[in-house]
């Protein structure tokens, strides 16, 4: 449907060469760069206040909402219960990131993009102000069920629209790079958010659950103003635009759901795949471990320090990882750090269970490094896949649908497993078999490392 999209006039062309859109219309070389820029930096710092929200809730979960929301439960059925929650906003992703991925492809990623921002983070400084189960009793639980399924909903069509904001716009031997960039960014929010938690938490325990707590929370309000206003001077994508102005402009009130499933069905189930085996291992080995160590009678600041360790190294390496999959492709990075954390599976845990605070420290940044090797380039094979009249719907549905049953479900599993057997053995089988599910999926995908996107 769409026509040959090449909008820095070949594959190693710079940013700073002229771009053509249509006909004898260029834009400016500096004109290009400043797209660029804008791009990348709107999309960056949206998304690193996103981040912020979700990994904030994603630690906070295991270290505290438990005890705060359901103090009638018992130490690991308020695991479970708080986890629960967390799985909460994972399930109201896709069906976020399906409504984004609908006006992103109709209208444009601009818009979408800053909306999902407002709400995300307006979400999470609610979250600073609900009452715990100690003065509301279930209406405590119930608002935080609320809140938490109206973050997941907004968050849902974040990461994609960001990725494939700078994608569309970045130059096609670069994208891999450029794109890593806003991987990157994603830690940089984590990494905010576990930091911010870490320094609240060296208050005395009951000082940190009595309000301590609600401190990383409603400093989510400084980033929502900060982001918002970036945001609102970036440009819509360069390939969007062009789009725009070709046989798109006419077609693009047709159904991007309709025209996803009519023409790439395949890549769909295949980058659900990628996400869903990447999450569920990435979120046990990260996030689930935090409280497996709280259940080991570590203190909070090792988890959450080895977490802000795992978080650094997974930035490096994903930008990296992004990097070489312009040379060597996008496959072939994915597959090495999947079969990374296949061989991590196991002896992670016998690491962490030495209870020598460095070893468990080595051992997340094993994890960073891993998991940003896949993370990096994932990401731009991910919207690659799919082409510009429905690449927001079905990049963001496949991430989301992928993310939620996998990162949802693998802590409440891993807990599960836990309780049940009273060991790990069963947990590290779960990350070996997902790793695997990545590395089959991935080398199902065609390579797109190179070549023109439509």
């Amino acid at each position: 449907m769409t026509s040959h999209i090449n909008p820095y006039a070949g594959n190693d062309a710079d940013p700073g060469e002229a771009a053509p859109l249509s006909g004898s219309e260029v834009i400016e070389p500096a004109t290009v760069n400043r797209r660029l820029r804008r791009a990348i930096f709107g999309a960056t710092a949206g998304n690193l206040l996103e981040q912020y929200d979700f990994g904030l809730y994603g630690s906070m979960a295991a270290i505290a909402l438990g005890a705060l929301f359901f103090s009638n439960l018992g130490p690991t059925a308020a695991l479970f219960a708080g986890f629960s929650t967390y799985a909460v906003g994972f399930f109201a992703r896709p069906f976020g990131g399906m409504l984004a991925g609908h006006f992103g492809d109709v209208f444009g990623r601009k818009l979408v993009l800053l909306v999902t921002l407002l709400v995300a983070g307006f979400a999470t400084m609610a979250i600073g102000l609900l009452p715990t189960y100690a003065s509301a009793g279930i209406w405590a639980p119930i608002a935080l069920v609320t809140l938490r399924t109206l973050q997941g909903f907004a968050v849902g069509g974040e990461m994609a629209g960001a990725v494939l904001m700078v994608n569309e716009s970045a130059p096609t031997a670069k994208r891999g790079f450029y794109t890593s960039l806003v991987t990157a960014s994603s830690s940089a929010g984590v990494l905010l958010a576990n930091a911010v938690l870490l320094a609240s938490a060296t208050m005395p325990r009951e000082t940190f659950l009595s309000w301590g707590w609600r401190i990383p929370f409603l400093l989510a309000i400084i980033l929502i103003a900060v982001g918002a206003w970036i945001r609102r001077h970036m440009h819509e994508s360069v390939i969007f635009e062009k789009a725009m102005r070709s046989e798109y402009a006419r077609e693009r009130q047709k159904n991007p759901l309709i025209i996803m499933l009519r023409h790439s069905p395949r890549q769909l189930v295949q980058v659900i795949g990628i996400c869903l085996g990447f999450s569920a291992a990435n979120y046990i080995l990260g996030t689930w471990m935090i409280g497996y160590l709280s259940l080991k009678g570590h203190p909070s600041t090792v988890g959450l320090t080895g977490f802000i360790i795992a978080v650094t190294v997974f930035a490096i390496s994903a930008v990296t990882s992004g990097h070489l999959s312009d040379k060597f492709g996008r496959k072939i990075m994915i597959t090495i750090g999947s079969l990374g954390f296949a061989a991590l599976a196991f002896p992670i845990f016998t690491l962490v269970d030495t209870g020598h605070t460095t070893v468990i420290w080595g051992a997340y940044a094993a994890f960073g490094f891993f998991s940003g090797m896949i993370s990096g380039p994932s990401n731009s094979l991910m919207v690659e896949s799919f082409r510009t009249d429905h690449r927001y719907m079905g990049s963001s549905s496949a991430y989301q649908i992928g993310t939620a049953i996998g990162g949802g479900l693998s802590p409440l599993l891993a807990t599960w497993l836990y309780a049940l057997w009273h060991g790990t053995w069963a947990i590290s089988l779960v990350v070996l078999l997902c790793s695997l599910v990545c590395v089959v999926s991935v080398r199902s995908l065609k390579e797109t490392a190179g070549v023109e996107i439509l």
